[in-house]
């Protein structure tokens, strides 16, 4: 778990601290572990991966800006954005970059990696699709505002929100809007689907739950 200007590993029986690793940036973005790294980013825009039981230091890739973006990571590859207007991924195992996308604004929210596609929101008010493995655009659809929600991909779909007041279901392989629900408020948070709902809250004070 981030807090302030370090990661901390707690044992998860007894909260007891088995490791920290400190960065000189506060620590926003939520780790990922995966086959036994971790990996975050922090606002000295920096992306750390570590060994999950030492904390020691795999490798570190700076960015061009703060990265308050949490990792994705999928078939080799670490995908995370940066303020500095670009969606990086990088070869989970050396760090060395595989590609970059630049987009016009900053990259807040997290990518989510589904049947080789990589979705993505930012601040230019564009949900993109990439392909996972070159970052070609394969399409990207417009909202009214910032895009900092980070989409969840099911069965073909993509949900994400908007600033706009807006929770938007696309069709993941084209883009096509499939639905739109209109809100009291910005959606800034993530929408999670289970069960065939999906839940996500809204700045009007709301938590949604959508079939």
């Amino acid at each position: 778990v981030g807090a302030g200007f370090s990661l901390h590993a707690l044992d998860s029986q007894t909260g007891q601290e088995k490791w920290k690793f400190a960065t000189s940036g506060l620590v926003f973005s939520s780790p990922v572990v995966k086959d036994g790294v971790v990996y975050f980013g922090s606002k000295d825009k920096g992306v750390y991966a570590l060994d999950s039981q030492t904390g020691r230091l795999k490798w570190e890739f700076k960015a061009g800006d703060v990265i308050l973006s949490s990792p994705a990571v999928a078939d080799g590859i670490v995908y995370f954005g940066s303020s500095d207007g670009c969606l990086y991924a990088l070869d989970s195992e050396t760090g060395q970059v595989r590609w970059k996308a630049r987009f016009a604004h900053e990259v807040f929210a997290s990518p989510s990696v589904a049947d080789g596609i990589v979705y993505v929101g930012c601040v230019d008010g564009y949900l993109y699709a990439l392909d996972s493995q070159t970052g070609q655009e394969a399409w990207k659809f417009k909202t009214q505002d910032l895009v900092k929600s980070s989409p969840a991909v099911t069965d073909g779909v993509v949900y994400f929100g908007s600033s706009d007041h807006h929770l938007y279901a696309l069709d993941a392989r084209t883009g096509e809007e499939i639905w739109k629900l209109e809100t009291g408020a910005a959606i800034r948070s993530s929408p999670i689907v289970a069960d065939g709902m999906v839940y996500f809250g809204s700045d009007d004070g709301n938590l949604y739950a959508v079939r």
